[in-house]
């Protein structure tokens, strides 16, 4: 298992790696710019060694008062009734404070601010329980919150998103398409009384269908359950555990391991008290012991290994140019002239056939952008707007609130309209996302990637045929780079090595380093749904069509043009007709979205092809370089080279066996 200690010192450990290798790597001039980038991206990786975890709920689910016990102190309003919340970020500091990040156009300025944390709730909060009130839909003035404070669990680089109740529709955009995208982890609360209901069950099916896995489900009150049982001598305690134990680790691959039930009031009591055995009985220590594990042992482990496998490419590469640089310098001199001269006809030839095989590449692949657009213009005409109707129809409002009241036509009408509207959305989020995942990458991208790839099966033959006759007209030993792959025909690897480099995620790496079609599709998938998805659905919702539904619900209520049992049925058939013809209104927005997503990633590809294929043409350019400059050179210049070579491979051979210690260790 790896430990938050063995995490930060490993980040630290790996970072000296790669900061040698980039040192190594820029004497050795290998003239691969994207090898240095490579590193250079390692380098962010690891500097950036803090993981995030996402906490999400509805309204009422017990977050806030999650995370208060979590931090030992009431610092996070915990209310009755519905608030309108800024994001906050919890990350470690030995002494508490808060800073705030105004929004543009905030009275006091746009520059950040400190406060006391005592005072959080004076500048977070807005109180929606009177429903006259302008003040009740006003806008948070603030972006987000970070809260400092020394939390044992944030000690080595863990940051807790303090995400405002699901409920609201103010912030879920901002969730969606800010922090779901970068969160190591998510933190799912409910209340246990009443956990998994319909918004439940819609929001963690979307959050699997995004991609996130590994939710953790955190059941809060559970002590109010365990309370209830010992006066009425009952157990439906534990007859909720099994309930929800079952049905949730379907929605998680931690399974059970990753299902807690907890009493947060009891927990922040303990640790405000220094009750030992409250604290014990309120399940806090597993879960946050979990979470460590969960964050540390497997995302951390992840992203050590992407460094890892780009260090070790980059490492590969260097070891190999200085072998050809040492080689050349104390060839014979004889006659070589003659085998530069032989050496630079075969490069020329090469060059060549990389330019023919990235262009033909490269048309291929623009065809893609195109097809993805006529994929998605008909998936949105036959899967989104048929829909609508549908979708509308199933909602149920989740609360007394959102039931239309002919008391209380504003409020209740703006309610069920919101809750409508953020429903359909949901709905939307999950079936986009199971299309890009089976259709658009496994259904289209990947077949068409994997077509490409092995049309150019020919062509890079001759390609790799011509890169050796370099090495035998200069004498050089044939023992390049080797990249394992299972799943593609060797000639491809140069291609697929490539691709992997610019789009494998962790997730799809294993220790060994090798990789195939598999952990391409997934990166792929994670890479598209996160563009597609979290990038598009803020169109579902713009600020300006939803408040004209609510202004037509409303005004129907109270001009009582629409009454009786049958008022729902009605502001649900008008909802869907303004939703389906908003949408089509936005039908080519949508389209142009997704190709210009799927073009992002295309761009991606034709880049990393491209500087596969040339790559070794620019080393070759710098060995005939050296070679021609040592037919003239005297002998102790040729000599200094070689010491200064040969030190380099040294030290680039001893980090390679730091880099396979390094790994041996992260697998023990």
């Amino acid at each position: 298992m790896l430990t938050p200690e063995q995490f930060k010192r490993a980040c630290g450990n790996l970072l000296g790696i790669v900061n040698s290798q980039t040192t190594i790597s820029t004497k050795a001039d290998l003239g691969d710019k994207s090898a240095l980038s490579t590193l250079n991206d390692a380098g962010r990786q690891l500097n950036d060694d803090t993981l995030r975890v996402l906490v999400m709920g509805k309204f009422s689910s017990g977050k806030s008062t999650f995370l208060n016990a979590l931090m030992g102190e009431t610092f996070l309003p915990a209310k009755p009734t519905p608030t309108t919340a800024v994001i906050g970020e919890i990350v470690y500091a030995d002494n508490p404070e808060a800073v705030l990040y105004p929004k543009k156009g905030y009275s006091g300025g746009e520059k950040p601010f400190n406060i006391r944390v005592e005072e959080l709730e004076k500048y977070i909060v807005i109180d929606h329980s009177n429903s006259n009130s302008d003040e009740a839909k006003k806008p948070n003035p603030f972006k987000k919150i970070v809260i400092k404070y020394p939390l044992n669990v944030c000690r080595h680089g863990i940051m807790f998103v303090d995400s405002p109740g699901l409920d609201d529709p103010t912030c879920h955009d901002a969730i969606t398409q800010e922090y779901l995208p970068s969160a190591d982890a998510i933190v799912y609360c409910m209340n246990s009384s009443q956990a998994f209901s319909a918004a439940d069950k819609t929001e963690i099916e979307r959050l699997v269908a995004l991609g996130y896995k590994s939710i953790i489900f955190v059941l809060t009150y559970f002590d109010v359950l365990q309370s209830n049982d010992d006066i009425m001598g009952t157990h439906e305690a534990e007859n909720t555990r099994r309930h929800y134990t079952e049905i949730l680790s379907k929605y998680t691959d931690l399974g059970k391991s990753g299902i807690f039930f907890v009493g947060s009031l009891p927990a922040l009591k303990a640790k405000r008290t220094g009750n030992r055995q409250l604290l014990d009985e309120s399940n806090f220590p597993p879960l946050e012991s979990r979470l460590e594990e969960i964050l540390f042992n497997e995302k951390g482990r992840m992203k050590l290994l992407k460094a890892l496998y780009s260090t070790r490419r980059v490492n590969r590469i260097t070891g190999q140019h200085l072998t050809d640089l040492i080689e050349i310098a104390n060839s014979d001199k004889n006659g070589l002239s003659e085998r530069v001269h032989v050496a630079q006809n075969n490069l020329n030839q090469a060059r060549v056939k990389a330019s023919e095989i990235y262009n033909s590449f490269k048309i291929s692949s623009n065809n893609l952008i195109q097809g993805s657009k006529d994929r998605g213009r008909n998936f949105f005409l036959n899967s989104i707007l048929p829909n609508i109707d549908k979708w509308v129809d199933s909602f149920v409002p989740a609360t007394d609130d959102q039931s239309i009241s002919m008391w209380h036509p504003k409020r209740t009408g703006t309610a069920f309209t919101e809750g409508c509207i953020k429903h359909v959305q949901s709905q939307i989020e999950t079936k986009m996302a199971e299309w890009c995942d089976k259709d658009l990458v496994k259904g289209y991208i990947q077949p068409q990637l994997e077509a490409l790839t092995k049309q150019q099966n020919a062509s890079l033959q001759a390609f790799e045929n011509d890169l050796k006759k370099v090495r035998t007209s200069l004498n050089l030993s044939l023992n390049g780079e080797d990249i394992s792959d299972t799943h593609t025909p060797g000639n491809a690897n140069r291609i697929l090595s490539a691709i992997a480099g610019a789009l494998l995620n962790p997730a799809s790496l294993v220790v060994g380093g090798a990789f195939g079609w598999q952990g391409l599709v997934s990166s792929l998938v994670t890479t598209l749904v996160g563009g597609i998805v979290l990038g598009i659905i803020g169109l579902f919702t713009p600020i300006g069509w939803p408040a004209v539904i609510i202004t037509w619900v409303v005004s129907a209520i109270i001009s009582g043009t629409t009454t009786g049992s049958s008022i729902e049925k009605k502001i649900k058939k008008e909802i869907a007709m303004k939703m389906r013809g908003e949408m089509s209104n936005q039908q080519e927005t949508i389209v142009s979205n997704i190709g210009n997503t799927v073009a992002e990633i295309v761009n991606k590809i034709q880049n990393a092809v491209e500087n596969g294929l040339y790559a070794p043409v620019k080393q070759f350019e710098k060995i005939l370089h050296e070679a021609q400059n040592s037919t003239q050179a005297e002998s102790t210049t040729i000599q200094a080279r070689v010491s200064l070579f040969t030190k380099l491979r040294q030290d680039n051979a001893k980090l390679a066996n730091d880099m396979d210690l390094f790994s041996q260790n992260l697998s023990a």
